[in-house]
């Protein structure tokens, strides 16, 4: 099999035996050579339904754009083995999309669809890069296939580093953004149809320029996991807390029960400011408390009093 976006070299490419979007060991498996080409042994009963996964981490090389800076991950549908791409890939998500759905979608009505989606002539099955020389439908196709790799790549929230030490659950959290970012790029094609490298930081060819544009005009896919959770709010008055200082502090003027008591320290509930103030003020003689009672045990006094019955 050859994987490109361009031709990647030192791609981990297994045989998704478990089916997890990974490669794991005692799959069978090999590194891509500077042709973005590997060769694995698989039986002859087992081809038409292998299912090849391309693992492109930080120490692989694109030819067109140098070193791969952000981790993603390639695949084909089973039985597809001759080239891996993004838009390979593509029709896979489409599969397992609809799938999903209830839908048994084949792989020939999911290459129509994709092909359709980005405008397409060439097959998705092609080899785009040893045809796009003479080809300009292939060379579309390269186009389409590195804007579609640079908006998988932009949308993952933290890009992964390829650590071959990730525990399972790492692996599986991973494969399931990427499967997310896959198909949440089948609603962003028409934006990659629309791009015109012709008259952009792409005519020159693939680099951070041809990258940059490329981000400025499709939208990243929204990924309820890169959402970070909200802060938590900060804490309350603890009544609780409240009693046990009113008791240490006050109580020996208000009265172990302030619910009982018929003097003006229910003034304080729920209200921490009429605490310090009367404090500020030395109101009653309660001047002494003030290198005592902070802000936060004020607040906690209030509530108490707010509640004396806990």
């Amino acid at each position: 099999t050859t994987v490109m976006d361009g031709l990647i070299q030192n791609a981990l490419v297994c045989v998704d035996a478990n089916k997890n979007g990974t490669c794991d060991a005692g799959e069978i498996q090999g590194r891509t050579d500077a042709q973005g080409r590997v060769t694995l042994m698989v039986p002859t009963a087992d081809f038409a339904t292998a299912k090849l996964v391309a693992m492109i981490g930080k120490d692989a090389i694109d030819a067109d754009s140098g070193p791969v800076t952000t981790a993603y991950t390639l695949t084909a549908p089973a039985g597809k083995h001759v080239v891996m791409s993004p838009l390979t890939t593509l029709v896979q998500a489409k599969i397992a999309a609809d799938l999903a759905a209830g839908t048994v979608t084949s792989v020939e009505a999911a290459q129509a669809y994709v092909q359709a989606a980005l405008g397409l002539k060439a097959s998705v099955f092609d080899n785009f890069v040893e045809q796009r020389g003479n080809s300009a439908d292939h060379r579309r196709a390269g186009e389409m296939a590195r804007s579609l790799a640079v908006a998988a790549q932009a949308s993952r929230c933290k890009p992964k580093d390829g650590d071959d030490n990730e525990t399972d659950e790492e692996k599986e959290a991973e494969h399931q953004n990427e499967s997310r970012i896959q198909v949440g790029l089948l609603d962003k094609m028409n934006e990659v149809k629309s791009l015109d490298f012709s008259q952009s930081a792409c005519a020159a060819g693939f680099g951070k320029a041809c990258d940059d544009f490329i981000k400025t005009k499709v939208t990243v896919v929204a990924l309820a996991s890169c959402v970070p959770p909200p802060p938590p709010p900060p804490p309350g008055p603890d009544a609780l807390a409240g009693k046990v200082t009113y008791a240490a502090s006050c109580a020996g003027c208000h009265g172990p029960n302030p619910a009982l008591n018929g003097n003006f320290i229910l003034n304080g509930a729920n209200s921490p400011t009429t605490i310090l103030n009367a404090i500020a003020s030395n109101r009653g003689g309660m001047g002494f408390l003030s290198g005592t009672i902070d802000a936060t045990k004020a607040a906690n006094i209030a509530a108490y009093l707010g509640n004396p019955g806990i």
